[in-house]
């Protein structure tokens, strides 16, 4: 994966449909940025905003204020959990493709929306929310399975306590976490100070959904052929292949995930 730069996340929060839940001015601090504007603080990352992760531990007293005196101060929220749409009566779970877990349910209609939104193919957005299925089940919180006995948490355990800081190990710990299952220390620490910066959980879907289309920006054929794309086979292969890059890249996964994409298109495209 590619370094991602200033400049896309600054793209980025301009061009998010979500409002961020924290107000930020300038962007960065710190001793090579300089102060943050009037009534922002400096997080220990060098950014500024109004969040209880800006104003409180690490913050930087002499680029911008600290404390409880922050203009608008916010706590991480917890990890989004989106109910089930309105209109989920009309979605049939089960189709000729398979049965979608339970627990991806309350997710799988609002990462299709944005991804439908965001790629313009229905295809594409098909091939790239199969591969996310295949990876997290659709759950923006899920730590990899084999890991949460290793760590002796479960997803909102580790969740929580990497929002709370309690746990420090987040970006070193190999652990596959997330929607696309994040795994390398470039991207976690990416990943987590995305999340500081716009004042959510680490496990928020917005925030992973806005992060995610972040890193594609990186992809830019992989981006082309989605938004091409002539069929979900042709679309789940480029992202497993080139997005995603498990160890195991056998047709039979190439498949497995197509199918993935296939069955969540039938179900969620309407």
């Amino acid at each position: 994966m590619k370094y991602l730069n200033v400049a896309l996340f600054a793209i980025a929060l301009i061009s998010s449909t979500a409002a961020a839940p924290a107000t930020f001015s300038k962007d960065r601090c710190g001793p090579k940025f300089g102060k943050c504007d009037k009534g922002y603080c400096c997080s220990q990352y060098n950014w500024c905003g109004t969040s209880n992760d800006h104003c409180g531990k690490g913050c930087q007293s002499e680029f911008g204020i600290c404390g409880t005196s922050s203009s608008n101060p916010s706590k991480p929220s917890k990890p989004s959990n989106p109910s089930i749409p309105v209109d989920s009566s009309s979605i049939k779970w089960e189709n000729q493709y398979g049965k979608i877990d339970k627990e991806a349910r309350p997710y799988a209609k609002a990462i299709w929306n944005f991804l439908v939104k965001k790629i313009g193919n229905k295809n594409g957005a098909a091939g790239m929310i199969g591969n996310l299925y295949a990876e997290s089940r659709l759950q923006p919180a899920d730590l990899e399975k084999k890991y949460e006995k290793q760590f002796k948490m479960n997803d909102q355990e580790y969740t929580k306590a990497v929002d709370k800081g309690t746990y420090k190990k987040f970006t070193t710990d190999k652990g596959g976490y997330g929607l696309v299952q994040w795994t390398s220390k470039n991207r976690k620490t990416k990943l987590l100070e995305y999340a500081k910066k716009r004042g959510t959980s680490i496990g928020d879907l917005q925030m992973q959904l806005d992060f995610l289309w972040i890193e594609l920006q990186d992809y830019q054929s992989l981006i082309k052929t989605l938004k091409n794309a002539s069929s979900v086979q042709k679309a789940s292969d480029a992202v497993m292949l080139i997005y995603e890059q498990p160890q195991d890249q056998s047709q039979k996964k190439l498949n497995e995930r197509a199918n993935y994409g296939k069955m969540l298109k039938l179900a969620l495209d309407h």
